[in-house]
């Protein structure tokens, strides 16, 4: 690397650095499992680029170098908040924009935070959690590739007593036997860890499928929890218009027409011994109750508490 390289890098660091202490007290963070709709759900609310984005800057296989493809960093694997720090800052998407555009604040979209929730509370986020029923998200995980979850799955049941317990149960039962029952597991696992700190932390949690069947309803909710309810009566056309849009993310097998329907796509193309033991293993996770074996929530984001009082 040449002085003047090394000299261009250095200003651009220092420029991320004062960018993120500027903004970091307005910052949106939108977290959910891979291939659950974050994407779309980040484009939809910078529909016009006020704000800067920061695409997955807690993904353990990209910046926290985490062996054996592992995806989400646990709290053993973060050195110290000033590392958080520079996850982030150093992730800011500053040359997508416009030169002279002053921004309006930061939207972070991760797919990978669940385990590290606690250290990231501190910043006092404005948090929303995208839920995606787990067999379409275990599809599309299998559709799209590169997903990796074996050894996810292993450190998360050796560092966790709780999701040890169940793992163990699902696998001693010889239901997680293909790679799209290892992704149904893995969600169980990030959800049943992440929902019951949602009150805790402050975050909303919003279902994929009620954006996508109410759009007008839950996009208005969306700006309402992130204290932009003005923005968006005041630009109501543009933003709907916006969520129609496929995100950076769609494939031909994740579509957003696909996601609308009432028929499950997975009963086409998958055994009826594989759904059945997604299923079995949902239930042993306690998180039968969110979808049962429907395409669409069964309950509203509300009563998320309630299926969280069965775990007690």
């Amino acid at each position: 690397m040449s002085r003047l390289t090394k000299h261009n890098h250095s200003i651009k660091n220092l420029s991320k650095r004062i960018i993120w202490r500027l903004y970091r007290f307005n910052t949106i963070f939108i977290l959910g499992d891979g291939r659950s709709g974050t994407t779309w759900i980040n484009d939809l609310i910078n529909y016009d680029g006020r704000y800067i984005e920061v695409f997955e800057p807690f993904h353990g296989r990209y910046n926290f170098n985490l062996e054996e493809n592992r995806i989400y960093p646990l709290l053993s694997d973060v050195k110290s908040i000033s590392s958080l720090n520079g996850n982030i800052y150093s992730n800011l998407a500053i040359k997508n924009r416009k030169r002279f555009s002053i921004p309006h604040g930061i939207i972070i979209k991760d797919i990978s935070a669940h385990f590290i929730l606690q250290d990231l509370a501190r910043w006092n986020f404005k948090n929303i959690f995208i839920i995606r029923n787990p067999l379409s998200v275990a599809l599309s995980k299998e559709s799209y590739g590169g997903w990796h979850s074996e050894s996810d799955i292993n450190v998360i049941l050796k560092n966790y007593n709780e999701l040890n317990m169940i793992g163990k149960e699902c696998f001693n039962k010889s239901l997680v036997t293909t790679n799209f029952l290892e992704y149904v597991l893995s969600w169980c696992l990030l959800h049943r860890h992440t929902l019951k700190q949602l009150d805790q932390l402050g975050f909303f949690p919003f279902f994929y499928e009620s954006v996508l069947n109410t759009p007008e309803v839950m996009i208005e909710k969306l700006f309402i929890s992130i204290g932009q309810h003005k923005l968006y009566l005041n630009n109501k056309k543009a933003i709907l218009a916006s969520s129609k849009i496929k995100s950076r993310t769609t494939t031909d097998q994740n579509r957003i027409e696909d996601n609308i329907s009432l028929k499950a796509p997975w009963n086409k193309v998958k055994p009826k011994e594989e759904i059945s033991k997604a299923y079995e293993i949902i239930k042993r996770c306690g998180l039968y109750d969110v979808y049962k074996d429907k395409m669409q929530p069964t309950l509203p984001e509300k009563a998320l508490s309630s299926i969280m009082d069965q775990w007690k």
